[in-house]
């Protein structure tokens, strides 16, 4: 067991340091936990569109799959802990916090209610719901960000690693079901959330604009002017 975590502790070494990985994710954390929670809070919740479609009240509501939906909070983790690629995993990082913004600004200009017209199941599940429905307000809908998110990190994991990857296209489609069968999001959102993906992985994660984002550049130049100021 202490040679696996020393295994693991070293592949964490490898390429990205554990002080960038830790730094990178508790920054996302708190910028998506910042800009989500402010646009929450501030939309009026009679001002906003409905966009659900008769798809959306055709599907039948599965209150157990709010574990599966929870999950992305520990699902967006994996690149930190699986990418040894700096610019995939640096691309992954500013292509989220690319995708936070944005759906920020849409969830104010274009502000779309969920319809919450369920009757919360009994038992821990049901605790579950009414947690989520005391902390997030039934706004922010469109685009999903639990889906964009999602597929930010599995298309990172799978450029890494092929086998955890798979496994990330199995959650992420779990993901995409939950947000529709928990009554989360609309068919509407979804869509939205993965456009955005994978408009921002053709953009950002692949090379396509790599010029307009030189990463490695502009950490050799952190470095430097760091540098400059040891005596």
């Amino acid at each position: 067991m202490k040679a696996l975590l020393n295994r693991f502790i070293a592949h964490l070494q490898t390429g990205i340091s554990i002080k960038e990985r830790l730094i990178c994710t508790t920054m996302m954390y708190l910028f998506f936990c910042i800009a989500y929670l402010t646009a929450n809070r501030f939309i009026n919740m009679n001002a906003c569109y409905n966009i659900s479609t008769p798809v959306d009240e055709a599907l039948p509501f599965m209150p157990y799959l709010i574990y599966p939906y929870s999950f992305i909070y520990v699902f967006t983790m994996l690149p930190s802990l699986v990418c040894e690629n700096r610019t995939l995993y640096f691309r992954t990082v500013v292509g989220c916090a690319v995708l936070i913004v944005i759906s920020a600004i849409i969830f104010v200009v274009f502000p779309v209610s969920i319809p919450r017209s369920y009757e919360l199941p009994a038992g821990f599940t049901g605790w579950i719901f009414s947690q989520l429905e005391w902390i997030d307000n039934p706004v922010c809908g469109f685009p999903s960000l639990h889906v964009g998110l999602t597929m930010l990190a599995t298309f990172c994991v799978f450029r890494e690693n092929r086998i955890i990857g798979w496994f990330c296209v199995v959650v992420a489609i779990l993901t995409v079901l939950s947000t529709l069968l928990t009554k989360q999001h609309v068919l509407w959102d979804v869509i939205g959330g993965g456009i955005m993906a994978i408009s921002i992985d053709f953009l950002i994660l692949r090379n396509w604009i790599s010029s307009f984002i030189p990463l490695d550049y502009a950490r050799q130049e952190y470095n430097r002017v760091k540098d400059s100021f040891k005596f």
